[in-house]
């Protein structure tokens, strides 16, 4: 089997994928699943997929290890990529990473006007830009831009409070809008950074610059 891919000074621009009604898919545009992943100096820029069904269709999925590996994103960009999807528990953002026991590194990154548009009302996946997924290694996300991305820009789940440690330092986070819901996960709406199932969360030396928590997101 592959132990590790890596995707250097690479463009991935204007590209499609679509499901239609009575269908599921769960790939990606781009798809480095089972392997530790290398993404270096790459643009992914005005991509979309669209989800008319309850699968998972990320621009970029990374991950799904089961043993120790590593997953890297450095110095690459995601702009005005747009993601839509019909049902709320459909998991859709921009660049998903299924860490497992991987450890992951998010670095020198710039994550601007990547949306996802849903037809029903839910803060279940904000995290438009990027999600980390059950990672019970740790996460470092650093010198990082993350801008004008709805709904929010980042969210790291891990179930059952298993998840390693979260540190987000020296990055910037401007203009992010993310959704207000009516549930009992309103406690945990945040306009940036939304962090589920940790028990040791570092975030320090950043810049939050008119990020916004609505009712409503255009």
């Amino acid at each position: 089997p592959i132990r590790r891919v890596t995707l250097k000074k690479t463009l991935v621009y204007g590209n499609r994928i679509y499901d239609g009604p009575d269908t599921t898919i769960y790939y990606a545009m781009v798809n480095l699943l089972q392997c530790g992943a290398a993404i270096n100096d790459t643009t992914f820029d005005s991509n979309e997929a669209s989800e008319a069904d309850c699968g998972t269709a990320p621009i970029l999925r990374l991950g799904g290890l089961e043993q120790s590996e590593r997953v890297v994103v450095y110095e690459s960009t995601f702009q005005n990529n747009h993601n839509r999807e019909a049902y709320y528990w459909a998991s859709h953002h921009i660049v998903e990473i299924r860490a497992y026991e991987a450890s992951v590194i998010v670095e020198k990154s710039i994550f601007t006007g990547n949306s996802r548009q849903s037809d029903t009302r839910s803060t279940s996946n904000d995290g438009a830009a990027l999600k980390v997924s059950y990672p019970s290694g740790d996460v470092v996300i650093s010198d990082c831009i993350f801008e004008d991305n709805k709904p929010g820009a980042i969210y790291i789940d891990s179930m059952y409070d298993q998840g390693g440690s979260v540190t987000v330092r020296r990055s910037t986070f401007r203009r992010n809008t993310a959704l207000s819901g009516d549930s009992v996960d309103e406690a945990n709406d945040r306009s940036a950074i939304r962090v589920k199932g940790y028990r040791h969360v570092e975030i320090v030396d950043n810049c939050f610059v008119d990020n916004e928590l609505t009712t409503m997101i255009h």
